[in-house]
């Protein structure tokens, strides 16, 4: 059990020894950690969890580091940390600065892997009692309502954001969806089961196949296209009937081309200018298919 600690300045070792704790015993709601912006002093202190439990050690500089900046209401703006740390960031059970989901789901592929990211999120949502509170019946609600249910639904909203923003994740590792398939039919729907039938309903839609980035909405009314002059065509060079062609026209299907390549380049081929390294055809050939495509057409303009 943690409990706050007075220093003693008339002691003779007043710099090196802490007072004895509070006779009265510290309750589990002041042993979970608050909003810094609240009391500065008890958002660093966590909950005596089993030592076995990967988020169980103390925040410190030495595993998570914190920018001068505050978001909103003072929440603190995560700099860099470890792996663990920024998942149990990820998912506080208090306010969190919401840049930081957005931001960790676009760039974790560049230190860690999907797979590394849905285990520890696996972990983090069967959190543990206090070894202190295991035996007490009031406690134990007291964290239920205070730190398992927040810390479960930022992970619902950790895997919804994942599965509706980051597909490409999963449309790329079959394993990975299986792996997530499992986790929702367990753990998430014996501790949250209001959220499974959401969560389960994205992931099918998804598996079942999203519409195409391209596809013209519901309502948009397309344009008829602009016939090609035959009669014209067959009175010019072959390397010439293109002109044959309405300019409109060429515009429109040099757009949905381009437009086609645009709409499959994924976020992640882009981290760490990944079109510039020697595995570029592997990590980004989307990138790679539009910049030739945007060559060669003037190319091709000027050679006609």
């Amino acid at each position: 059990m943690f409990a706050n600690q007075r220093w003693s300045e008339e002691d003779d070792e007043s710099s090196a020894r802490p007072a004895a704790p509070r006779p009265d015993a510290v309750t589990v709601f002041d042993r979970i950690p608050a909003s810094p912006h609240k009391d500065t002093a008890r958002w660093t202190k966590l909950v005596a969890f089993p030592p076995d439990y990967p988020f169980a050690p103390d925040e410190s500089p030495s595993n998570i580091v914190f920018s001068r900046e505050e978001a909103f209401e003072g929440c603190p703006v995560v700099s860099a940390g470890t792996l663990p740390k920024l998942v149990q960031r990820l998912t506080w059970h208090d306010q969190v600065d919401s840049d930081f989901l957005p931001i960790f789901l676009l760039t974790y592929c560049g230190f860690t892997t999907s797979h590394e990211v849905l285990r520890l999120l696996s972990q983090r949502f069967q959190v543990p009692y206090p070894e202190d509170i295991a035996d007490d019946p009031s406690e134990k609600d007291a964290f239920d309502r205070l730190y398992i249910k927040p810390v479960r639904n930022r992970i619902f909203t950790v895997l919804f954001r994942w599965i509706e923003d980051h597909w490409y994740y999963f449309e790329a590792d079959p394993t990975l969806v299986e792996s997530l398939q499992a986790f929702l039919d367990g753990p998430l729907q014996a501790g949250l089961p209001s959220t499974y039938s959401i969560l389960t309903k994205v992931l099918n839609k998804k598996i079942s196949g999203a519409p195409h980035p391209g596809q013209t909405p519901v309502g948009v009314r397309v344009p008829p296209p602009h016939q090609p002059d035959l009669r014209h065509m067959q009175n010019l060079p072959s390397r010439l009937q293109f002109l044959g062609f309405h300019p409109e026209e060429v515009a429109r299907q040099l757009t949905l081309i381009e437009f086609a390549l645009f709409a499959a380049i994924k976020p992640t081929a882009c981290f760490g200018q990944a079109w510039t390294k020697s595995d570029k055809e592997t990590r980004s050939p989307n990138i790679l298919a539009m910049a030739e495509t945007f060559n060669q057409v003037p190319c091709r303009v000027t050679g006609h």
